[in-house]
């Protein structure tokens, strides 16, 4: 599995639960494979935008300001936002993008082919950090599977994000997931306050949960302070 093929070197992987206290080692670990002593964090509250978007964006603002960073929602709710010049131009500023969590169907819909991604994907080829919690870590991987969704970013190559994963038995869920590990995808299935950080050399697991990684040869699960594997 060649994690960076998607030419994003910098990423996050969040399995819920975002900008609780719960999260805040996770969230330091993020900003520390950013390139910037004064991190600026654009939270985008895009799988949200059919909730309470403007509270999500907050939330971030709040934790983040909290944990030392510039915080700034970046709203782009529609295909029309994402669209936009002007939205996609507030990436220049950034240093983290944040995909929060909500209903991913809606997030792969508003972004894919659109400027706003292809402007996060042209700047995390250098040195941004694109994190995504629940649904938008679910977006960020290869595949998705959600109700009827199968369409993903493609950011986390050959890659399935199973968040909430405390829910789930490891066990079940891999007679559920095999026959997708024979294909080569390797499934991450992340617990809430729990994600995974990729500082362009190795995935290294934070927060205060586990992620299990399922592929061919089984599952494994990998706890706060482990390097994940690079599974074939």
């Amino acid at each position: 599995m060649n994690l960076h093929s998607a030419s994003i070197k910098r990423f996050a992987l969040i399995g819920g639960g975002e900008f609780r206290h719960s999260c805040s080692e996770l969230d330091l670990a993020i900003l520390s494979v950013c390139n910037s002593d004064s991190p600026r964090i654009a939270v985008v509250p895009t799988a949200a935008a059919n909730e309470r978007p403007e509270l999500a964006a907050n939330n971030g603002i709040q934790h983040f300001t909290a944990l030392g960073a510039t915080a700034f929602p970046i709203y782009v709710l529609t295909r029309k936002d994402a669209n936009d010049d002007s939205m996609a131009a507030q990436i220049d500023n950034s240093d983290v993008v944040y995909l929060t969590g909500g209903d991913p169907s809606h997030l792969v819909n508003v972004m894919t082919g659109s400027l706003f991604l292809e402007t996060i994907r042209t700047h995390a080829a250098r040195d941004l950090v694109l994190a995504g919690s629940s649904a938008g870590a679910m977006a960020m991987g290869s595949e998705m599977r959600y109700r009827n969704e199968s369409n993903a970013f493609g950011i986390v190559s050959n890659t399935i994000i199973i968040p909430h994963h405390e829910n789930r038995n490891p066990e079940e869920t891999y007679g559920q997931v095999k026959e997708l590990t024979k294909k080569g995808i390797t499934i991450f299935g992340i617990d809430t306050s729990t994600g995974i950080v990729s500082d362009s050399v190795t995935l290294s697991v934070h927060g205060t949960g586990r992620v299990v990684a399922y592929n061919s040869e089984g599952w494994k699960e990998c706890l706060p302070g482990q390097i994940i594997p690079d599974y074939p």
